[in-house]
């Protein structure tokens, strides 16, 4: 009997030593923190459902550079936190290839172009606070995460122009109001995506991040050409366009600011 009560207290023994120090092992994962900064690109994936959308918020390619910074904490082995600030630009289309989108072609009318359309930069940035879950495989670290956040917009807010036909002297005025007519507009993001990491230094590592963000608010989109000598309305219209939706791979480096001891 003796000898069963010792086998059972040096098995207690071995599991709390044993749970302890797999606790120890478990702390050292936690309170870790990364900050990363990372440059790539966005492809712009969204079919518009008319040039407005297009040029007020694609501009002139599909495809651009943007710059990330993010902040990581893991409050867990596995589960942590991820804050990101992401800002990217596209060039705006020339004042021709707007007309050529705005207007059907060919068309035997002259333009002249008196918008707003003048920026350098079709702006665009989301802040996104999200969970990400993270997969440790020897120096290789994976992390898919899910982010909510808002999106800023810095877009052309009116589109603006002149035309007249050819023999004719009616002079048309065109523009078209986006969303509340200011250049600087707000909107919420949806952003899921997966973080690759490979550490080259002890709290140095290579990252590699590929997400889709989704941009879930509608801008309504008023156009309306008119005579103007008369002012009389010829043609006007409503239409909801979004943002767009966007494929983002990008590379950089993280910095690790706790000891991992294990």
């Amino acid at each position: 009997m003796r000898a069963i009560y010792y086998t059972l207290i040096c098995f207690s023994l071995f599991i709390a030593i044993s749970t302890q120090a797999h606790a120890q092992k478990e702390s050292t994962r936690r309170n870790e923190h990364f900050v990363d900064l990372a440059f790539g690109a966005e492809f712009n994936t969204s079919s518009y459902k008319s040039p407005i959308g297009e040029i007020a918020f694609q501009g002139k390619q599909r495809a651009f550079a943007s710059i990330t910074m993010r902040y990581q904490y893991f409050f867990h082995k596995h589960w942590g936190v991820s804050l990101s600030l992401n800002s990217n630009g596209s060039s705006p289309y020339s004042e021709e290839r707007l007309m050529s989108k705005m207007e059907a072609q060919p068309s035997p009318h002259y333009y002249t172009y008196t918008g707003s359309m003048d920026k350098e930069n079709i702006m665009q940035a989301t802040y996104t606070i999200g969970a990400m879950y993270r997969q440790d495989i020897h120096s290789w670290s994976f992390r898919p995460y899910l982010a909510l956040g808002c999106a800023q917009y810095m877009h052309a807010s009116t589109i603006d122009y002149l035309r007249k036909e050819e023999g004719n002297n009616q002079v048309e005025q065109v523009k078209v109001t986006v969303g509340n007519n200011k250049n600087l507009q707000y909107g919420f993001c949806l952003s899921p995506g997966i973080y690759v990491s490979k550490a080259i230094a002890r709290i140095v590592s290579l990252t590699a991040d590929l997400s889709y963000t989704v941009h879930t608010r509608e801008f309504a989109a008023h156009y309306q050409r008119s005579n103007i000598y008369t002012h009389e309305v010829l043609e006007q219209y409503n239409i909801k366009e979004t943002p767009g939706n966007y494929l983002n791979l990008r590379v950089g480096l993280s910095i690790r600011f706790a000891k991992n001891k294990h």
